[in-house]
């Protein structure tokens, strides 16, 4: 796929164009999508939905267990997938770490 179709078709997305096309439609361009991912369009579908998730989780928009459930994995599969990314898996902020010490 040319950067400019990629780019048009980024630009149609934002502007909820894609998001109206009927299903036969969307599957077109998922099917180029995948093939040009060399990927199955379910097997593109399952990394995309792997890649929001670990996306989400690591901004904190979403709970690991939420993130899990969208990747379609369970948390232990899904823990597995950020080590792979190199995602912290936790979420620490010094101040309440400090906190947690200073309680002993």
């Amino acid at each position: 796929m040319s950067h400019s179709i990629t780019a048009r078709m980024d630009k149609r997305w934002k502007a909820g164009e894609l998001r109206k096309l009927p299903p036969h439609q969307r599957d077109v361009i998922l099917a180029t999508a995948a093939e040009q991912a060399e990927m199955s369009p379910s097997g593109f579908l399952r990394e995309m939905r792997l890649a929001a998730a670990m996306h989400w989780y690591a901004r904190g928009t979403i709970s690991q267990e939420k993130a899990a459930e969208v990747a379609a994995l369970d948390r232990t599969d899904f823990l597995m997938a950020l080590a792979r990314e190199r995602i912290p898996a936790f979420h620490v902020d010094l101040d309440q770490l400090r906190e947690e010490i200073d309680r002993g």
